[in-house]
C-alpha cells in the first residue's frame, strides 16, 4: 500500500471507525477476496469494542500488499458504496495533492445521474448489478471529457458510452494515441453489458476459491518437483492400470471356467438323451417280448392239461414197478434243483449192512426180471 491510500485512509479512519461494522458479511468478502484469513479475522474480533476491531483491521490493511487498497473498496462496496466513493475521492486528492476540479465533481455527478436514468427503474437488472456498474464508471472513468458533456443523454452519446463501458469489461485494447472513440459494429445493450458483469464476478469468485485453496495448502513450502509429481502421477496410474488389468483376468478365468462348466453340462443332457432313447427302444423291445409271451401262453398251458389226461389213463393193473417203469418216459416234468443237497455226501455206516427190501418185496439176495429192471433205472 502506497503513501497515498495510507494518508486516505488516515483521512477516513474517524468515518470508518464510526460507519463500517464487521459483520459476517463484510467477513466473507475479506476472506473470499483473499485480504484477511480466518485466523486474522479471530485476532481482530478479539477485540472488545467494534470501533477498536476497525481500527486494528486498518492497521493490518496497511501491511496487506500493494492491491490491499483495491480489495478493501470492493469488499466495502455492497454495503458501503458512499463510503467507498468518499475514501476513492480522498485517495485521487491525494495522488493530485489539489482539490478535485469542479469538472471532475461535475463528471462523477453525471455519472451517477447517467446511471440512475438510464438503468435506474430497470427490472432486468438487480441492485447489486447497478451498484457494480456505478462503481465501475466512477474507478474507471472514461478519458474523453465530451462523452459527458450537456448532450450525453442522446443515443449516440449513450451508445458510445456503453461500448466504452463494455470494451473496458471484455479487455478488449484500443489505440492510445488515437483521439476517436472505440467503434463497435454491433449496438450493446445493457442486457449485454449485465451478462457480462455477472460472467465476470462468477470467474472473480471462482478465483479468489482457488487462490484460498492453494494458500491453505503453503505452496512456498513444497520442495517437490514438476518431475517427481509427474513420476508419482505416473505411478499411480500404472498401479491403477495393473489391477485393472488383474481384474479383468480374473473374470476372463471365471468366464472361461462357467464355458467349460457349460460344456460338460451339454455332454452330459447329450449322454442322458441317448440313454433314454436306449430305454426307450429296450422298452419297446419289452412291450413286444410280452405280447409275444402272452400270445404264446394259452399253447403251453394246453400241452400241460394233455399231459395230466395221458397219466391219468395209465391201467393200474400191473405191479408198481412196472408202473414206474412205463410212467418215467411219459411224465417230462422238470423240477427244480436242489443246490444244497446234491453236493452232500451219505456217510458210510460202520458194521455189518442191513438187509432191506425193495418196494416190490424182493430182497437183497433174491433176483427177478422185476429187480433188474428197477436197478437200471
Amino acid at each position: 500500500m502506497d503513501t497515498h491510500q495510507k494518508k486516505a485512509l488516515q483521512k477516513m479512519n474517524t468515518a470508518l471507525c464510526d460507519t463500517l461494522e464487521l459483520d459476517a458479511d463484510l467477513e466473507a468478502n475479506f476472506v473470499q477476496c483473499g485480504l484477511f484469513t480466518e485466523n486474522k479475522l479471530e485476532e481482530i474480533k478479539a477485540e472488545n469494542t467494534n470501533k477498536r476491531r476497525i481500527q486494528r483491521m486498518l492497521k493490518a490493511l496497511q501491511r496487506r500488499g500493494p492491491t490491499a487498497f483495491d480489495k478493501f473498496l470492493f469488499c466495502i462496496q455492497d454495503n458501503y458504496l458512499w463510503l467507498a466513493k468518499q475514501l476513492y475521492t480522498i485517495y485521487l486528492q491525494e495522488v493530485n495533492n489539489t482539490a478535485p476540479s469542479s469538472a471532475d465533481l461535475a463528471r462523477n455527478r453525471k455519472i451517477e445521474l447517467f446511471v440512475q436514468n438510464k438503468i435506474g427503474d430497470s427490472k432486468k437488472l438487480n441492485k447489486q448489478v447497478k451498484q457494480e456498474i456505478s462503481s465501475f464508471l466512477l474507478l474507471h472513468p472514461p478519458q474523453q471529457p465530451h462523452l459527458f458533456s450537456g448532450d450525453s443523454h442522446s443515443e449516440n452519446h449513450e451508445q458510445e458510452i456503453l461500448r466504452k463501458v463494455f470494451s473496458m469489461l471484455t479487455n478488449e485494447k484500443t489505440n492510445g494515441e488515437s483521439t476517436e472513440p472505440f467503434i463497435i459494429h454491433e449496438e450493446v445493450s445493457l442486457d449485454m453489458i449485465a451478462s457480462e458483469i455477472s460472467r465476470m464476478s462468477e470467474q472473480l469468485r471462482s478465483l479468489e476459491k482457488q487462490l484460498c485453496y492453494y494458500k491453505s495448502l503453503d505452496i512456498s513450502n513444497i520442495t517437490i518437483s514438476l518431475d517427481e509429481i509427474k513420476k508419482g502421477l505416473d505411478s499411480q496410474n500404472e498401479f491403477k492400470l495393473k489391477a485393472t488389468r488383474e481384474e479383468i483376468a480374473c473374470l476372463e478365468r471365471e468366464l472361461q471356467q462357467k464355458s467349460r462348466t457349460i460344456q460338460e453340462h451339454s455332454k452330459r443332457i447329450q449322454q442322458l438323451d441317448s440313454q433314454i432313447q436306449d430305454l426307450k427302444m429296450m422298452c419297446e423291445q419289452l412291450k413286444q417280448i410280452n405280447s409275444h409271451h402272452q400270445e404264446s401262453t394259452p399253447s403251453k398251458s394246453n400241452d400241460y392239461q394233455r399231459s395230466d389226461l395221458v397219466h391219468e389213463e395209465v391201467p393200474n393193473t400191473s405191479t408198481r414197478s412196472d408202473l414206474v417203469h412205463e410212467e418215467v418216459p411219459k411224465i417230462q416234468t422238470k423240477f427244480p434243483p436242489i443246490h444244497s443237497e446234491r453236493n452232500i455226501r451219505p456217510q458210510k455206516k460202520r458194521g455189518k449192512p442191513e438187509l432191506k427190501s425193495l418196494p416190490c418185496g424182493i430182497g437183497i439176495g433174491q433176483t427177478s426180471s422185476t429187480h433188474h429192471k428197477m436197478w437200471k433205472y
